[in-house]
């Protein structure tokens, strides 16, 4: 028999884990609500044309990265691999446009593509994002980049830098296409195959490739921020002017294009100061046409994405150890059905509790109760309840045992939370 574990990418959140992954959870959903960017929740599977009309046929999440396949209807469906996409599509057809714009949505879930795993990188990674949808403005791209950073700065990812560049719109890109084209044309036979692919189809992907040999082609290549009109030059100061308003630091690199095609002017990425080949940790921009590949409708929006498992490992938080607040310790079985009878009682009190097994020693309870983390412990046996009391042992801290009457046992518990 074979043996039974994940498919290779994937990955098991384990109990202790979760623990971690709550808390981080914690604190972006409160960031998102302090900041009014409400939580959706989009499905897994999606359309295949909602990501091929919009990430661009030269990316490397359409040629090589997407889960599609056909359902028993005949559709053609894909594992959704990335959230933004999934989150306009959801903009149009619940009429979000009728709304006060923009429309600030939050995301929190998996994604699914077929990349090579290694540290952080999984093919089903789990993602958190914000977009805002609605408006065309400056305002709109630094208040993202200061909740991405905000949330960064709440989870202690300490060593961190911001690299910020804009990519005009598309007039602009085209005419910055043409010209980087002619300046790569005469070392063509140079770039790597994927390169030489790119250079046809969406020749800007080729500053994305971690190729030496096309780095040392483009080096001196000419920049798109030279080719920004008045308009797309004066957003993109506003951008830099409200960040350093905000003491938020960052680096301008030309060479930042972001892998997905639907970008246009302000593109970011959060990196750790320490480079490495995968060192992205979250990173967005400005899609002005997504909606409009979408739905023939011209709409702004911006956004960005966080990956969490790169995320936690970037992160110096120390997060709490989970910790059980009650341990039941019956002592028979009448003791049990006691506890089983006021189960209500101790799910009300809000105090998290687990119950140990009669059959067990109280030795061996007590060991079950420190290996929980466990607060305080209730001993209830026979003879606790012929005095109608239970013995409280504290665990957490130097107290002595006390004995509480019955009838006052859950008033008691009150005091515990305190």
């Amino acid at each position: 028999m074979s043996k039974m574990q994940t498919p290779r990418g994937m990955k098991d959140v384990t109990p202790d884990e979760s623990n971690q992954w709550r808390q981080l959870r914690d604190i972006v959903e409160n960031a998102m609500d302090t900041m009014n960017y409400k939580f959706i929740t989009t499905p897994i599977v999606e359309n295949v044309e909602v990501f091929t009309r919009t990430v661009g046929e030269e990316s490397d999440i359409l040629s090589k990265e997407m889960y599609i396949f056909e359902d028993r209807g005949k559709s053609t469906l894909a594992l959704r691999p990335e959230g933004t996409a999934s989150v306009c599509r959801a903009y149009i057809e619940h009429n979000m446009a009728n709304l006060t714009q923009p429309v600030k949505l939050a995301y929190f879930g998996p994604m699914f593509r077929y990349d090579r795993p290694q540290a952080g990188r999984y093919r089903q990674l789990w993602q958190f994002g914000a977009e805002s949808i609605g408006i065309n403005n400056p305002e709109s791209d630094a208040e993202l980049i200061y909740l991405q950073n905000y949330i960064f700065n709440k989870l202690e990812v300490q060593n961190k830098k911001l690299i910020i560049n804009s990519l005009g719109g598309l007039e602009t890109r085209k005419i910055f296409e043409k010209e980087f084209k002619n300046f790569v044309k005469d070392k063509f036979h140079d770039l790597s195959d994927d390169s030489k692919r790119r250079y046809e189809i969406n020749p800007l992907r080729i500053f994305d490739s971690k190729e030496a040999i096309d780095q040392e082609i483009i080096e001196n290549a000419p920049t798109i921020l030279s080719f920004l009109n008045k308009e797309e030059e004066s957003h993109f100061q506003q951008v830099i002017k409200l960040l350093e308003t905000m003491k938020i630091k960052y680096t301008i690199d030309p060479k930042i294009v972001r892998g997905l095609d639907y970008y246009t002017d302000t593109v970011w990425e959060f990196e750790p100061e320490e480079e490495s080949s995968q060192s992205t940790i979250g990173a967005g921009g400005r899609y002005n046409n997504l909606i409009k590949k979408l739905s023939g409708k011209d709409v702004p929006g911006a956004g960005f994405a966080t990956g969490i498992e790169r995320t936690i490992l970037a992160s110096e938080k120390n997060y709490a150890a989970t910790r059980l607040d009650i341990f039941l310790a019956p002592l028979s079985q009448e003791a049990s059905e006691y506890f089983f009878n006021h189960l209500n009682l101790f799910s009300d009190s809000s105090l998290s509790f687990t119950q140990g097994d009669y059959r067990n020693s109280i030795r061996s309870q007590l060991r079950s109760a420190n290996n929980m983390n466990a607060q305080h412990v209730l001993i209830l046996g026979k003879k606790e309840l012929e005095d109608q009391s239970v013995t409280i042992k504290f665990l957490a801290s130097e107290k002595e045992d006390i004995s509480v009457n019955l009838n006052n046992l859950f008033t008691k518990l009150n005091d515990l939370k305190k």
